[in-house]
């Protein structure tokens, strides 16, 4: 069975951390941590199954704004 490949997108860099080994602690596969809407926009390759969105993001783009992009590329995600 595949893996389920996940994109973190949290700004505070031990909760991202912990989130990844939480998952992967439960089989998923972590493909990206990004720690700005700005970040992850520019250089994720768009290739995972779902994205962990932290709604208050400490740049310009929320995690509002980052989900709205997800939602026009058909990607699966959560808050």
């Amino acid at each position: 069975m595949a893996k389920i490949k996940v994109a973190i997108i949290e700004d505070e860099f031990f909760v991202a951390h912990q989130l990844s080994d939480l998952l992967e602690g439960f089989g998923c596969e972590v493909v990206g941590i990004f720690h700005s809407g700005e970040s992850f926009l520019s250089t994720t390759d768009w290739k995972f199954d779902v994205a962990v969105v932290d709604i208050f993001l400490s740049e310009k783009r929320t995690g509002i704004d980052v989900g709205k992009e997800l939602s026009q590329r058909k990607k699966d995600f959560l808050f």
